[in-house]
């Protein structure tokens, strides 16, 4: 909190703009869990009902007895005073105990709220006005974040298609082998989370999954910059070339490229029309016939 007073409110890195549901919720996740709000985000810590204080007793009234009054009469009403008394004690301990209930319960009900309150800071600051403006009148945290993910959260064919779409746009640009590799390898992780579930150890799946992996680096390859091109067409030709070996091979030469000051980056160059890569085409993928045995039926 700085002099003034003003709190800053710690705001998601990164920032949902209506297309990037997965990538925000998943860094919003582990951003609120160190908040340690991401419970109430969640509804994983729903708001504790609103205590109600107890009522104080009331003191008893004691009868004033006449000044006559025989000592039958005095005694009569010593024991019922000493009745109410003690009713009354016991009125008082009740409300201390319930007093101290109260306390626990509304210091636990303001911290929610002050809680929800944060949160709710730090999701509408973590969103594109337009987008905190379609849920910002609803009552907790929990219900903007559900109305959120309702009204943006994918279902898995569309999740699905949408990042194939996000592996398709990928070029390498500016980024290095490493950095660029590590782009698509993300995209790839999360494509495999969203495809079916397959046994993986039968001699079909091994084979499809090898096929699967040769593709990859051909599509690796193809977007590379202009620069690499020669080395890329070799790679192709070499037949199936484990990724480790290829990533070696492009690592030399980008080190080659920039001891020679030959390294091309787009970002300091005019518009150039697209590279071709019509010679590095990889060759179709055929089923292999597996020998003696019957395909999966996993």
């Amino acid at each position: 909190m700085s002099s003034s007073g003003y709190v800053a409110v710690p705001r998601c890195s990164v920032i949902f703009d209506g297309t990037n549901y997965a990538e925000f919720v998943g860094f919003m996740r582990i951003h609120m869990r160190g908040l340690l709000l991401w419970g109430v985000l969640s509804d994983e810590v729903p708001c504790p009902p609103c205590p109600v204080a107890p009522v104080a007793p009331i003191p008893p009234v004691l009868p004033v007895l006449a000044v006559d009054a025989s000592q039958a009469d005095r005694d009569a009403a010593k024991a019922l005073d000493d009745a109410a008394v003690d009713a009354y004690d016991q009125q008082v301990s009740a409300y201390s105990d319930a007093l101290s209930v109260y306390r626990d319960d509304l210091s636990a009900y303001t911290q929610w709220c002050n809680d929800d309150a944060r949160a709710t800071a730090v999701l509408t600051a973590s969103v594109l006005p337009q987008f905190a403006s379609e849920f910002m009148g609803l009552g907790t945290v929990a219900a903007m974040w559900s109305s959120l993910c309702q009204r943006y959260q994918p279902s898995g064919d569309a999740l699905y298609l949408s990042v194939v779409r996000q592996e398709h746009t990928l070029q390498q640009g500016d980024s290095s082998v490493d950095e660029f590799y590590s782009q698509c390898s993300a995209i790839w992780h999360q494509l495999d989370s969203l495809r079916t579930v397959v046994c993986g150890t039968c001699r079909c799946c091994q084979t499809t999954r090898s096929d699967l992996e040769f593709q990859r680096v051909h599509e690796f390859l193809s977007r590379l910059r202009s620069e690499f091109e020669p080395r890329c067409a070799h790679l192709l030709a070499c037949g199936r070339v484990p990724i480790s070996e290829v990533l070696a091979e492009l690592r030399a030469k980008e080190t080659r490229l920039r001891s020679a000051g030959l390294l091309v980056v787009p970002s300091v160059l005019a518009a150039r029309a697209p590279v071709s890569y019509a010679r590095l085409t990889a060759p179709p993928l055929l089923p292999t016939p597996l020998e003696g045995g019957s395909p999966c039926l996993y």
